[in-house]
């Protein structure tokens, strides 16, 4: 697990507590202090992002977590798609059309540890 890793999953850990504070807050009329319960809500939330990238991140053959690294990436397809969104133009909300770009590649790995290497399909939309 490198620094990065480690950080990364600090990161999701404290905004995971800042939305639970904030619900909890909302629910409570805020009775509790906020920085009691984002501390509480971090040491919760802690196991939870480290799962979520640990998964990520362990080799299919050696089950060895934290090992596995992008290589390289190659797009199958790429094509135009529209999304609707909300825009607010002079204080008046109205729904538009946006194009995006929706790319679909495979993301290459490789095991630190074992030298196994896969590939895992991944989309991606992108504003143009």
């Amino acid at each position: 697990m490198t620094l990065g890793d480690k950080i990364r999953v600090l990161l999701i850990a404290f905004f995971c507590s800042i939305i639970l504070d904030i619900v909890l807050g909302m629910l409570t009329d805020w009775e509790y202090p906020w920085w009691a319960i984002m501390s509480i809500g971090w040491l919760i939330c802690i196991p939870f992002a480290y799962w979520f990238e640990k998964k990520d991140s362990t080799c299919p053959s050696c089950k060895l977590a934290w090992k596995a690294v992008n290589t390289n990436s190659e797009v199958i397809k790429t094509e135009q798609i529209m999304k609707r969104e909300t825009e607010t133009e002079n204080g008046v909300s109205k729904k538009v059309n946006i194009p995006y770009e929706r790319v679909t590649f495979y993301q290459h790995k490789k095991c630190e540890s074992c030298e196994h290497t896969w590939k895992v399909l991944c989309t991606e939309d992108n504003k143009t």
